[in-house]
């Protein structure tokens, strides 16, 4: 099971359906191999993405909704883009609890 899914439905339904996301500007990100480490500079930690992860990570270079996302990993993948949805979602919402992602509005 990923480290995001423990994510309660409460908070996964606070964010419009519609909504696109970017990552943050304190948020600096590698990729190697297929997996990502993103750095928080403001909280100075940092965070390691399996490739699943950094696949989702790398959709947001333009700021993208979550079924956007799952609908590109859906045709990368083979997969049904619900199950997919589901799984981005709960991503996301763990991204932007830690202040890793932001609404793609957001100026700073």
């Amino acid at each position: 099971m990923p480290w995001w899914r423990w994510i309660s439905r409460q908070d996964r339904a606070a964010e419009p359906e519609d909504s696109r996301y970017r990552p943050a500007e304190w948020v600096k990100a590698a990729s190697r191999d297929g997996r990502t480490v993103l750095l928080d500079l403001g909280a100075e930690h940092y965070f390691g993405l399996d490739e699943v992860g950094s696949d989702i990570w790398l959709h947001l270079v333009q700021p993208r909704s979550v079924p956007e996302i799952a609908a590109c990993l859906a045709i990368e993948y083979a997969a049904p883009a619900d199950r997919l949805e589901e799984d981005v979602r709960r991503f996301m919402t763990d991204m932007r609890a830690r202040g890793l992602v932001v609404p793609a509005e957001t100026t700073h």
